[in-house]
Protein backbone atom coordinates (compact mmCIF):
# COMPACT_ATOMS: atom_id res chain seq x y z
CA UNK A 1 0.00 0.00 0.00
CA UNK A 2 1.30 3.82 -0.36
CA UNK A 3 1.70 4.14 3.43
CA UNK A 4 4.31 1.12 3.90
CA UNK A 5 5.99 2.47 0.40
CA UNK A 6 6.35 5.88 1.99
CA UNK A 7 7.94 4.64 5.39
CA UNK A 8 10.42 2.55 3.70
CA UNK A 9 11.35 5.37 0.95
CA UNK A 10 11.42 7.61 4.33
CA UNK A 11 13.83 4.85 5.54
CA UNK A 12 16.04 4.66 2.96
CA UNK A 13 15.82 8.75 2.90
CA UNK A 14 17.37 8.59 6.83
CA UNK A 15 20.11 5.96 6.03
CA UNK A 16 21.65 8.41 3.25
CA UNK A 17 20.32 6.48 0.18
CA UNK A 18 20.23 8.47 -2.85
CA UNK A 19 17.26 8.45 -4.94
CA UNK A 20 17.96 6.08 -7.73
CA UNK A 21 18.06 3.26 -4.86
CA UNK A 22 14.30 3.94 -4.15
CA UNK A 23 12.58 5.15 -7.16
CA UNK A 24 11.89 1.86 -8.21
CA UNK A 25 9.35 1.57 -5.35
CA UNK A 26 6.97 4.33 -7.07
CA UNK A 27 4.67 3.11 -9.69
CA UNK A 28 6.26 3.38 -13.21
CA UNK A 29 5.34 5.93 -15.43
CA UNK A 30 2.82 5.04 -18.68
CA UNK A 31 4.09 4.14 -21.57
CA UNK A 32 5.74 6.78 -24.47
CA UNK A 33 3.04 8.67 -26.25
CA UNK A 34 0.31 8.78 -23.08
CA UNK A 35 -1.09 11.76 -21.30
CA UNK A 36 1.74 12.31 -19.38
CA UNK A 37 4.08 12.96 -22.26
CA UNK A 38 1.83 16.03 -23.34
CA UNK A 39 3.22 19.53 -23.09
CA UNK A 40 7.15 17.70 -23.10
CA UNK A 41 9.35 20.93 -24.46
CA UNK A 42 11.12 18.45 -26.29
CA UNK A 43 13.74 15.27 -26.70
CA UNK A 44 17.19 15.72 -26.14
CA UNK A 45 19.75 13.28 -27.76
CA UNK A 46 22.89 11.86 -25.82
CA UNK A 47 25.29 10.10 -27.67
CA UNK A 48 28.28 8.25 -25.83
CA UNK A 49 31.13 6.24 -27.41
CA UNK A 50 30.91 3.42 -24.34
CA UNK A 51 27.89 2.51 -22.39
CA UNK A 52 27.69 -0.93 -21.03
CA UNK A 53 30.95 -1.80 -19.24
CA UNK A 54 31.18 2.29 -18.23
CA UNK A 55 29.86 3.12 -14.71
CA UNK A 56 30.83 6.65 -15.35
CA UNK A 57 28.73 6.53 -18.49
CA UNK A 58 25.54 5.60 -16.73
CA UNK A 59 25.57 8.21 -13.93
CA UNK A 60 26.10 11.06 -16.45
CA UNK A 61 23.02 9.46 -18.33
CA UNK A 62 20.87 9.87 -15.17
CA UNK A 63 22.34 13.36 -14.05
CA UNK A 64 21.43 14.64 -17.84
CA UNK A 65 18.05 12.73 -17.66
CA UNK A 66 17.18 14.35 -13.98
CA UNK A 67 18.11 17.27 -15.51
CA UNK A 68 16.22 16.71 -18.84
CA UNK A 69 12.78 15.48 -17.00
CA UNK A 70 13.46 18.74 -14.58
CA UNK A 71 12.58 20.80 -17.55
CA UNK A 72 9.89 18.84 -19.40
CA UNK A 73 12.13 17.03 -21.69
CA UNK A 74 12.92 13.23 -22.66
CA UNK A 75 15.83 11.88 -22.84
CA UNK A 76 17.32 8.99 -25.88
CA UNK A 77 20.65 7.38 -25.61
CA UNK A 78 22.78 6.14 -27.96
CA UNK A 79 25.84 4.06 -28.12
CA UNK A 80 28.32 4.10 -30.43
CA UNK A 81 31.32 2.88 -29.64
CA UNK A 82 33.30 5.47 -31.55
CA UNK A 83 32.66 3.76 -34.43
CA UNK A 84 33.04 5.24 -37.84
CA UNK A 85 29.90 4.10 -39.93
CA UNK A 86 27.65 3.13 -37.02
CA UNK A 87 28.16 6.68 -34.53
CA UNK A 88 26.90 8.87 -37.67
CA UNK A 89 23.87 6.68 -38.14
CA UNK A 90 23.12 6.41 -34.41
CA UNK A 91 23.48 10.23 -34.44
CA UNK A 92 21.29 10.62 -37.47
CA UNK A 93 18.34 8.15 -35.90
CA UNK A 94 18.21 10.29 -32.91
CA UNK A 95 18.25 13.82 -35.07
CA UNK A 96 15.36 12.20 -37.02
CA UNK A 97 13.34 11.52 -33.83
CA UNK A 98 13.05 14.75 -33.12
CA UNK A 99 16.10 15.38 -30.56
CA UNK A 100 16.03 19.58 -29.92
CA UNK A 101 19.86 18.90 -28.75
CA UNK A 102 22.55 16.53 -28.21
CA UNK A 103 24.88 15.92 -25.70
CA UNK A 104 28.32 14.42 -27.43
CA UNK A 105 30.01 12.25 -25.02
CA UNK A 106 33.30 10.24 -24.35
CA UNK A 107 34.09 7.91 -21.52
CA UNK A 108 37.99 8.98 -21.67
CA UNK A 109 38.40 12.86 -20.69
CA UNK A 110 40.76 13.87 -24.03
CA UNK A 111 40.86 16.10 -27.26
CA UNK A 112 38.78 14.97 -29.55
CA UNK A 113 38.50 16.00 -34.11
CA UNK A 114 35.31 16.49 -34.15
CA UNK A 115 33.48 14.39 -36.73
CA UNK A 116 32.39 16.71 -39.80
CA UNK A 117 28.59 15.73 -39.33
CA UNK A 118 28.67 16.92 -35.36
CA UNK A 119 29.18 20.68 -37.68
CA UNK A 120 26.23 19.88 -39.96
CA UNK A 121 24.00 19.79 -37.31
CA UNK A 122 21.20 22.61 -37.19
CA UNK A 123 20.63 21.93 -33.15
CA UNK A 124 22.98 22.57 -30.37
CA UNK A 125 25.82 20.39 -29.60
CA UNK A 126 27.77 20.01 -25.99
CA UNK A 127 30.58 18.20 -25.52
CA UNK A 128 30.83 15.94 -22.36
CA UNK A 129 33.99 14.52 -20.87
CA UNK A 130 35.59 15.83 -24.37
CA UNK A 131 36.69 19.36 -26.42
CA UNK A 132 38.18 20.12 -29.63
CA UNK A 133 41.06 22.60 -30.52
CA UNK A 134 39.04 24.54 -31.96
CA UNK A 135 36.42 24.97 -29.07
CA UNK A 136 33.72 24.83 -32.10
CA UNK A 137 31.13 23.86 -29.24
CA UNK A 138 30.97 23.90 -25.87
CA UNK A 139 32.40 21.25 -23.54
CA UNK A 140 32.05 20.19 -19.61
CA UNK A 141 35.38 18.48 -18.52
CA UNK A 142 36.13 17.39 -14.89
CA UNK A 143 38.96 19.94 -13.94
CA UNK A 144 41.64 17.46 -13.38
CA UNK A 145 44.56 19.21 -12.42
CA UNK A 146 42.92 21.76 -10.00
CA UNK A 147 41.57 18.09 -7.84
CA UNK A 148 45.12 17.01 -7.94
CA UNK A 149 46.41 20.12 -6.25
CA UNK A 150 43.53 21.08 -4.12
CA UNK A 151 43.60 17.22 -2.80
CA UNK A 152 47.18 17.62 -2.30
CA UNK A 153 47.16 20.96 -0.99
CA UNK A 154 45.13 19.60 1.65
CA UNK A 155 47.26 17.18 3.24
CA UNK A 156 50.06 19.26 2.93
CA UNK A 157 47.73 22.12 5.20
CA UNK A 158 46.88 19.50 7.66
CA UNK A 159 51.02 19.08 8.04
CA UNK A 160 51.71 16.32 5.99
CA UNK A 161 55.48 16.61 4.04
CA UNK A 162 55.77 13.12 2.43
CA UNK A 163 52.41 12.24 -0.04
CA UNK A 164 51.77 9.42 -2.39
CA UNK A 165 49.52 9.48 -5.03
CA UNK A 166 48.39 6.48 -6.96
CA UNK A 167 47.48 7.79 -11.04
CA UNK A 168 45.81 6.07 -13.77
CA UNK A 169 47.63 5.03 -16.77
CA UNK A 170 49.99 7.22 -17.67
CA UNK A 171 48.67 7.53 -21.12
CA UNK A 172 45.77 8.50 -19.95
CA UNK A 173 44.92 12.86 -20.04
CA UNK A 174 42.84 12.41 -16.55
CA UNK A 175 46.01 10.54 -14.86
CA UNK A 176 48.44 13.03 -16.02
CA UNK A 177 46.58 16.10 -15.49
CA UNK A 178 45.89 14.82 -11.85
CA UNK A 179 49.72 14.55 -11.62
CA UNK A 180 50.55 17.53 -12.63
CA UNK A 181 48.11 19.05 -10.03
CA UNK A 182 49.73 16.74 -7.43
CA UNK A 183 53.33 18.08 -8.71
CA UNK A 184 52.10 22.07 -8.46
CA UNK A 185 50.97 21.75 -5.23
CA UNK A 186 54.45 20.23 -4.09
CA UNK A 187 56.25 23.05 -5.66
CA UNK A 188 54.30 25.58 -4.38
CA UNK A 189 54.80 24.39 -0.73
CA UNK A 190 58.79 23.67 -1.99
CA UNK A 191 58.43 19.99 -1.07
CA UNK A 192 61.22 18.16 -3.47
CA UNK A 193 58.88 15.51 -5.95
CA UNK A 194 59.82 11.95 -5.28
CA UNK A 195 58.70 9.54 -7.87
CA UNK A 196 59.59 7.08 -5.61
CA UNK A 197 56.06 8.33 -4.12
CA UNK A 198 53.68 7.57 -7.27
CA UNK A 199 52.72 4.35 -8.32
CA UNK A 200 50.59 3.58 -11.38
CA UNK A 201 47.23 1.87 -11.19
CA UNK A 202 44.22 1.67 -13.51
CA UNK A 203 41.51 2.48 -11.86
CA UNK A 204 40.49 -0.50 -10.51
CA UNK A 205 39.79 -1.58 -6.86
CA UNK A 206 42.49 -4.58 -6.70
CA UNK A 207 45.28 -2.05 -8.72
CA UNK A 208 44.81 0.31 -6.24
CA UNK A 209 44.91 -1.81 -3.23
CA UNK A 210 48.34 -3.19 -4.59
CA UNK A 211 49.93 0.23 -5.07
CA UNK A 212 48.66 1.35 -1.12
CA UNK A 213 50.52 -1.94 -0.29
CA UNK A 214 53.93 -0.98 -2.41
CA UNK A 215 53.91 2.36 -0.46
CA UNK A 216 53.55 1.12 2.65
CA UNK A 217 56.35 -0.68 2.49
CA UNK A 218 58.50 2.63 1.52
CA UNK A 219 60.96 2.96 4.24
CA UNK A 220 60.28 6.04 6.01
Amino acid sequence: SQQPRERVIEAARTLGYAAPAFEALHPPLPAFGGPAFEGLDGVIGFAVDQLATSPEAVVAIEGARQASWNAGNVLLVAQTLGDAVMEPRAISALTKRGISALIYMTIFTREITAPDYLYGLDIPVILLNCYTADYAFPAVVPSEIAGGQSSTRHLISHGHRRIATITGEPWMQAAQDRLKGYRRALATADIPFDGELVVEGDWSASAGYAATVKLLALKD
